[in-house]
Formats: C-alpha cells, sequence, structure tokens
C-alpha cells in the first residue's frame, strides 16, 4: 500500500468519526426523549385523547374554554366557549366543519381549503416518532440555553421546504422547544412552540402548557390544560358535522 493511499484512508476515517458520534448523539437524545415520554410501545397504544383547559389569545388576557378531542390518526373536536357561547370545530380526516352559535348563520359551515390542508397534515404522534423510516436526516446542533433551561439541540430536514429545530432539555430529556421553519417562493415563515409543565397521565408523559407563536405575525396562542384523558371512549360521530 502505497504512503499516498495510507494517508487518503486515515483522512476518509478522521471525517467519518465527527459523523458517526454525531448519528449516536442524536440516537441517545431520541432514545431519552422516547423514554421520559413514556416508551414508543406506551406511546402506540394511544388511540384517542381528550384535553380540557383554556386558550388564551396573545395579547389579550381573555381565557376562553376549551375541549380538544383527537382520535387516530388525525380526527379532531374542538369546543371552545367565548362568554359562554360555544364554537365547535370538527374534522373528520377528510373533511371539516366549524359551527358557530353567535354566528348570524347558525348552520355549520365547511372550513376552508387552508385549514383542511393543514389538519389533513397534522399527525396523532409526535413528529419525531419514526424519524428515521421517515426519511429525515438530522443534525446535532449542540448545547444551548432556551427559557433559561440547557437544552440538546437537533435539526431535523424534514423536506426541502420544512425544516425542524427541536430544543430537549438535557436533564430530563422533554421537548422544550420546537421552531418549524416552512419555505416558499424564497420566503420563510417560521412557528415556535413552548412546551412546559410536563405531567403523568397513565404512564405517558404530556405538556400542560404549549405557547404556540406565529413568528411572522408576532402573536401567540396558549393552550393551559386542567386535564388529560387517555382512550377516552368517542364516538365517530364526534366528529361529523356538527
Amino acid at each position: 500500500m502505497t504512503l499516498r493511499l495510507v494517508l487518503g484512508c486515515l483522512l476518509i476515517q478522521l471525517c467519518a468519526v465527527p459523523l458517526l458520534a454525531q448519528s449516536s448523539n442524536i440516537e441517545i437524545i431520541m432514545n431519552r426523549h422516547f423514554k421520559a415520554r413514556g416508551g414508543i410501545e406506551k406511546l402506540k397504544t394511544v388511540n384517542s385523547i381528550r384535553m380540557t383547559g383554556v386558550r388564551v389569545l396573545s395579547p389579550s388576557p381573555l381565557e376562553l374554554p376549551i375541549i380538544l378531542e383527537l382520535q387516530r390518526p388525525n380526527k379532531m373536536r374542538e369546543e371552545l366557549t367565548v362568554q359562554g357561547m360555544l364554537q365547535i370545530t370538527n374534522f373528520d380526516g377528510k373533511d371539516g366543519w366549524i359551527k358557530t352559535s353567535w354566528a348570524a348563520n347558525k348552520e355549520a359551515e365547511p372550513l376552508s381549503p387552508e385549514e383542511l390542508k393543514g389538519l389533513s397534515e397534522s399527525e396523532f404522534d409526535s413528529p419525531y416518532q419514526d424519524w428515521q423510516a421517515k426519511g429525515w436526516v438530522a443534525e446535532y446542533l449542540g448545547r444551548n440555553v432556551v427559557d433559561g433551561r440547557k437544552v440538546h439541540q437537533i435539526r431535523f430536514a424534514v423536506t426541502n421546504t420544512r425544516t425542524i429545530i427541536a430544543s430537549f432539555d438535557e436533564t430530563t430529556f422533554q421537548e422544550v422547544q420546537r421552531e418549524q421553519i416552512l419555505r416558499s417562493l424564497g420566503n420563510e415563515i417560521k412557528f415556535r412552540s413552548i412546551f412546559d409543565d410536563y405531567k403523568m397521565v397513565q404512564g405517558i408523559s404530556f405538556p400542560f402548557y404549549i405557547d404556540h407563536r406565529a413568528m411572522y405575525r408576532g402573536r401567540n396562542i396558549r393552550l393551559i390544560l386542567s386535564k388529560v384523558d387517555v382512550n377516552p371512549e368517542l364516538n365517530e360521530t364526534r366528529f361529523t358535522k356538527p
């Protein structure tokens, strides 16, 4: 073997070491994250969820009672109470409707194509579940501080137009922040979600505080939960046209 070939092999090996270490770090972090949530197998036993709490639309301090029901694979029902009046939003996995008791039209109206697209693309399970099988490309960004908490940050290239930067607490490995970047026609749209106040419910960890921020609009929606029910019995009619 010539000296040039030996040096070439060494160079390839040296370059490969950081990549292997990075891949190992990512797998360790994600495994610990899912263990903190209750474990992959436990999460897969969940077929329905009911969340009860309040929604706060910033900058208004008004707290609106909300009941959110989800059923696998991506069905949803939302009941929002505003000054004693009810607004119901249903999605059966394909079609969706909204019925507002204070509107002039008391009948349920179809959701917009944009709303339907967002709901149809939503996932019942954690977006990180089976991330490797989905073909996501992950990069470990190192340690950082988010909202005063030390975190590990990982960048997931979901598609050519969508990227997720996830921050996991160094100690608990619970998700602290999720930043989504969408690219379209040369523009970037950023969404940021903050997760806190994790509690165990039937062996599964849920964040009871969620803060969604649309960075391009400068506003945020907070969801503060008081109760989470795992696998409640939900009739199919709960998700049909109200």
